[in-house]
């Protein structure tokens, strides 16, 4: 294994790691003057581009790839900043800022470990900040942030993301914002079951309502939907959803629509598709569609039809209580 290392004038070249040692301090690996990426480009047949490139294996203790530090008291601390760019269509197929395997076959196997610092006052801290960002009308899909989590047998947990938020004044685990697309927009899509073991909020301040109106004929509009049982198909198009199995209730979107309306959506579903391209394995997304219905938004509904019944009855109670006093 090698560790990069650069001088004060912005220099940099591969360092062997003495025997014995598996890290060494060499101070600053990078520079803030330092630029590497035109003296340490590595082509293969205009199909790959890597501005750095480190690769270690071992086969005990802690194996460094690569290992960064930068210890700065003002300004912007990167430990690594990566860009990757693709300015043509037809000779690169890939660009990254970064690409790194991990395999071990130890305990402890970190793809990426990073830890972020931060003791001044002001600013902010971001143990990864990733920017994805297309310029062209024609371009393909996009991912901020892709990640995958396989396991091949039954010992052990498996999760493709686990986020921690601990300390601070506001404090969110996950905050997504989902805005701007053309045709489909949704913060957060889950394709299987979700729990929560929490409380599920939705924004109901009036400082945030207009055009309020009491609900009316809630009862006879809930005379013209009709409650059924099924069972989700589990063949061609509803199989790429991942549905659940067994019995349900609920109603067909396509009559619930033709009363409210408002309570009927289009979802819209990407199907990952694999494929070989340029001897590595890559994906594009299918698209397909299908009516979903917002149940929550029943209960007020189903409340003000209850709340009509009610007077109904006490009203009928009253007429026959007035029959037995006469």
């Amino acid at each position: 294994g090698k560790v990069l290392t650069s001088d004060a004038n912005g220099n940099a070249w591969w360092q062997d790691i003495p025997d014995g040692s598996l890290f060494v301090d060499y101070g600053d690996y990078l520079s803030p003057k330092g630029t590497i990426s035109d003296n340490l480009r590595i082509a293969d047949k205009q199909n790959y581009i890597y501005g750095f490139l480190a690769d270690m294996n071992t086969g005990t203790n802690s194996g460094y790839g690569a290992y960064f530090r930068h210890t700065n008291s003002s300004g912007g601390t990167f430990g690594i900043y990566a860009s990757s760019t693709s300015t043509t269509t037809n000779n690169y197929y890939y660009s990254k800022g970064a690409e790194i395997i991990s395999t071990s076959n130890n305990q402890d196997q970190y793809g990426i470990q990073i830890s972020s610092t931060h003791n001044g006052t002001g600013g902010f801290v971001n143990g990864i900040h990733n920017t994805v960002i297309s310029t062209t009308s024609n371009s393909s899909d996009m991912i901020g942030i892709y990640s995958s989590s396989s396991k091949y047998d039954d010992n052990g947990n498996n999760m493709g993301i686990d986020v921690t938020a601990f300390g601070g004044y506001n404090v969110y685990g996950i905050k997504a914002t989902a805005s701007g697309g053309s045709n489909f927009n949704t913060a957060g899509y889950f394709d299987g079951d979700v729990t929560i073991t929490g409380t599920l909020y939705n924004p109901s301040d009036i400082k945030l309502k207009e055009n309020i109106q009491t609900l009316a004929n809630a009862t006879e509009k809930i005379k013209q939907i009709n409650a059924v049982a099924y069972q989700y198909k589990n063949d061609g198009y509803a199989d790429k959803l991942n549905l659940p199995g067994g019995g349900q209730y609920g109603f067909i979107a396509q009559e619930l629509e033709k009363v409210f309306p408002e309570l009927v959506s289009e979802q819209i579903h990407l199907e990952k598709i694999w494929k070989e391209k340029n001897g590595e394995k890559t994906f594009e997304y299918s698209e397909s569609t299908y009516k979903a219905i917002n149940y929550i938004a029943l209960i007020p509904i189903l409340t003000q039809a209850l709340k009509e019944q009610q007077e109904l009855i006490e009203k009928l109670q009253n007429e026959v209580n007035g029959l037995k006093n006469k």
